[in-house]
């Protein structure tokens, strides 16, 4: 019996075989009453790996600092702080939870977001565009300046 984690199918061939059993035409009884649907793999090389909802896969973007010629890729699951050291960008900071404030910046183009309820903004300081780069993560490409 093959392994089952090594066959893969073409997305018609499934397409095909889920409408057979939905209209009742079954092909070939080989005696197997069940069947088990496995998700659709992508292929990569020898080495095949489920594919994530297109919601879930992660975006990336790019962020600038103002007055700087530098421009930082990160993805949307990363903070903006985090994208910047790693792209070897100074930016002071301290908490990096979004609570002490040392880290906060002038948001002059795009959006974030946060994954706390609430960081250490006020709601006028967020509608004046100022952003926490330790827990913001970006949802469009962004230009931020030091405050």
């Amino acid at each position: 019996m093959p392994d089952v984690f090594s066959i893969r199918r073409s997305s018609v061939e499934v397409e095909r075989a889920l409408a057979a059993q939905c209209q009742g035409n079954h092909q070939q009884d080989d005696g197997v009453g069940a069947r088990v649907i496995l998700p659709i793999f992508q292929s990569h090389g020898e080495r095949a790996s489920p594919l994530p909802p297109t919601s879930t896969r992660m975006k990336t973007f790019r962020i600038q600092i103002d007055g700087q010629g530098v421009d930082v890729v990160a993805d949307s699951e990363t903070s903006v702080f985090t994208a910047m050291t790693r792209a070897g960008i100074a930016w002071p900071v301290s908490c990096r939870n979004g609570t002490c404030r040392t880290c906060i910046a002038r948001l002059l183009q795009g959006q974030v977001r946060y994954e706390i309820p609430w960081p250490g903004l006020s709601s006028d300081e967020k509608e004046e565009g100022y952003c926490l780069p330790c827990v913001a993560r970006p949802m469009t490409d962004i230009v931020i300046a030091q405050a």
